[in-house]
C-alpha cells in the first residue's frame, strides 16, 4: 500500500472513530517531506502536513491514526502560528508534552518514543515552555 493510500485510510479511521480530528484532518494538504533531515517525522505549518516516508513506514495503522490526530491538533491549537520568536525545539516540545497526553485520554495511539512526562498534562503550551526554560540548565 503506498503513502497516500495509507494516510487516507487514517484519515478515514479518524473521520468514522475520532470526527473532529478527522474533520480537521481532511482540511490539511499532505505532500510527502524533502529529506530526513527537514523533516524526520511528521510535521505541520497550519495549512500543510508532511511526512517522512521512512518514518511512516515504522508505523502501524493505529500509530499513523495517532501520529495525524498529533498533527491535526498541532493545528487546532494554533501552535505553527503561536510560536513568535520563541525557540523552535523547546516550544515543540512543550506543544508535543501538551498534545500528547490528550491523545492518550482520547484513546488514540502513539509511537514508541512518543514525548509523555508527568507536570504537564493540562498545561498550555505557554506554560509548558515556561516549565521547560525554567528547568533549562542555565548558561
Amino acid at each position: 500500500m503506498t503513502a497516500a493510500e495509507r494516510i487516507a485510510r487514517a484519515r478515514t479511521r479518524l473521520l468514522l472513530d475520532f470526527p473532529w480530528f478527522g474533520a480537521l484532518s481532511m482540511r490539511l494538504r499532505i505532500v510527502p517531506g524533502q529529506d530526513a533531515k527537514s523533516c524526520p517525522t511528521f510535521q505541520v505549518d497550519g495549512s500543510t502536513l508532511e511526512y517522512n516516508q521512512e518514518f511512516l513506514d515504522t508505523l502501524s495503522d493505529a500509530e499513523l491514526t495517532g501520529v495525524l490526530a498529533h498533527e491535526v491538533l498541532h493545528c487546532a491549537l494554533l501552535h505553527p502560528f503561536r510560536r513568535g520568536s520563541r525557540d523552535p525545539e523547546i516550544w515543540n516540545k512543550a506543544c508535543d508534552l501538551v498534545i500528547n497526553p490528550q491523545l492518550i485520554d482520547a484513546k488514540l495511539t502513539l509511537p514508541d518514543g512518543a514525548l509523555l512526562q508527568p507536570g504537564f498534562d493540562g498545561l498550555s503550551a505557554d506554560q509548558a515552555y515556561a516549565k521547560l526554560k525554567a528547568d533549562e540548565p542555565k548558561q
